[in-house]
């Protein structure tokens, strides 16, 4: 299967799940973390997957 292929209705779309697990790292970002941290979990969002 194609795992950039969207679903019918987007359900459990695997096209998607980079996007919600860049989304849900970019969430835990804020003031209280100290700039490495921040800065690794940034980074961290930004990867593509599969290439």
């Amino acid at each position: 299967m194609n795992t950039t292929a969207h679903t019918i209705g987007h359900v459990d779309c695997p096209a998607y799940d980079g996007l919600r697990d860049s989304i849900s790292l970019s969430a835990q970002i804020n003031a209280n973390l100290t700039f490495a941290v921040a800065a690794d979990l940034w980074l961290e969002s930004r990867k593509v997957i599969g290439r």
